[in-house]
């Protein structure tokens, strides 16, 4: 199969999705998106449809590809509850007056001028503490972004402060799936690993951080629109500080390893037990709020946008665009195309230096066409391991490999499903906050010059 050929779908999906974002913006995630997720898709297996059709073959076929997309779409099924448990929490978190509680708190003591170092930081250490990118971004990012509209900071610029801290946290938290999945794929034991990539990871977060401290110190406030939005939530909400132990425990179970789903499920209960016990909100608002977003009717138009929100059926665009994903993937395997692509690949790896470039380029292919992060890193780690143990080099440079190019750059794709988690959550499109995702496109940079430098690849004592 010739590799222009196999790799025309992933072409025509990134043009299709350019122009989609060019004509519908935010609302391309509502239904242009996933249509062309499975146009590509009909691409990629059109040449074996057409054959089944010839030799009366269509069941066999379907039966097939069928099995292929189911594959798949396991993948993904923690994935999706985890998505609608995140709407209902947000939904909680704003009824029971939580999230509005945060930002009162963050306009309190944090400056404006250091707020993207703090929205980094902070993101990082809980990201750290718990172990999860997402759990970080699902809590604490949510009201961050809030935050970060109050004193008018761009979007993009937020999110990018936000997911650059929480991916610098997952990759380095003993805790991280992905991180004891790179590990385990390698056979590497995680404290080696982990201290293996501390150089260029601590290198990368810390330019990051500088960058942001920069463009925060250029940043203007107006404080007294700021002091009189400030009034207004408080006025709405009165802080009620023994709330915030929700999202405390939350954080704090999660760190014990807990798994993802009951830790979320006790925050959604625990704010609507503050929207009933403290706040008095009616039955019909709580449930409103948890299926359908909380909505706020303060009559400001600014502060009930950025007060509304969350809602189980507000993940529902986001979910389809997943399956979508899963079913182009599947779609992509079945036709024999991701085989081309990755024998394409596995030619250019004929030295050590070589092998890891491949790797670093598998994983972002990987995280193209499969649209999962953990396929990312468990496809290409199975693959090239062998690659690897036959040049005689040091396991550890496939592991941070997979880390530096399959964990991070997931969530840079707007169809990955990190990328659609991201983007839902935070409320802004992936195109909006891939540009200021400083630790990611810095640690991109600075993995490749490592390597480039590199001399000796054989195993380290």
């Amino acid at each position: 199969m010739n590799f222009i050929y196999a790799i025309f779908p992933v072409v025509v999906l990134i043009l299709g999705l350019v122009a989609s974002i060019q004509v519908w913006g935010v609302d391309s995630i509502k239904g242009p998106s996933q249509f062309l997720l499975l146009l590509a898709g009909f691409v990629a297996i059109f040449p074996q449809l057409t054959d089944s059709l010839r030799k009366k073959k269509v069941d066999d076929f379907l039966t097939a590809l069928t099995q292929s997309i189911r594959e798949n779409i396991k993948n993904v099924q923690i994935a999706i509850w985890i998505l609608f448990l995140v709407g209902a929490l947000i939904g909680s978190w704003s009824v029971s007056g939580i999230l509005p509680g945060m930002i009162l708190v963050g306009l309190k003591t944090i400056r404006p001028d250091l707020f993207l170092v703090g929205a980094c930081f902070a993101s990082g250490i809980v990201s750290l503490a718990s172990g999860s990118s997402w759990s970080t971004v699902g809590t604490i990012g949510v009201a961050l972004m809030g935050l970060g509209e109050v004193w008018d900071f761009p979007p993009g610029l937020v999110a990018g402060a936000i997911l650059s801290g929480a991916y610098f946290g997952d990759k380095m938290s003993a805790l991280s799936d992905t991180t004891n999945l790179a590990s385990g794929i390698c056979k590497i034991p995680l404290a080696s690993h982990i201290r293996f990539m501390l150089p260029t990871t601590s290198l990368s977060i810390l330019l990051s951080l500088l960058l942001y401290a920069i463009i925060g110190i250029s940043f203007n406030q107006a404080t007294m629109e700021t002091v009189q939005l400030e009034s207004r939530i408080e006025a709405a909400f009165p802080l009620y500080y023994p709330s915030f132990l929700v999202p405390l425990f939350v954080i704090l179970f999660v760190s014990f390893g807990l798994p993802a789903i009951p830790c979320l499920v006790f925050g959604v209960m625990g704010g609507v037990a503050i929207a009933f016990g403290i706040r008095g909100q009616s039955f019909p608002i709580v449930i409103d709020s948890l299926i359908f977003g909380y909505e706020s009717i303060l009559g400001d138009s600014n502060l009930d946008e950025l007060l509304s929100g969350g809602g189980i059926l507000s993940m529902l665009p986001t979910v389809i665009l997943i399956l979508s994903a899963m079913v182009f993937g599947a779609c992509m395997e079945y036709s024999g195309k991701m085989d081309r692509i990755i024998a394409k690949i596995l030619k250019f790896a004929t030295n050590p230096r070589k092998l890891i470039y491949s790797t670093m380029g598998f994983c972002v292919f990987a995280n193209l066409t499969t649209s999962d992060q953990y396929l990312s890193v468990v496809i290409p780690g199975k693959t090239l391991k062998p690659s690897y143990e036959k040049m005689n080099m040091d396991l550890r440079y496939l592991s941070r490999a997979l880390e530096d190019s399959g964990t991070i750059t997931s969530v840079l794709i707007p169809w990955n499903s990190c990328g659609v988690f991201m983007s839902t959550s935070l409320g802004i499109l992936t195109i909006a906050y891939l540009p200021f995702c400083f630790f990611h496109w810095i640690h991109l940079a600075i993995a490749i010059i490592n390597t480039k430098k590199m001399r000796n690849f054989s195993v380290i004592a």
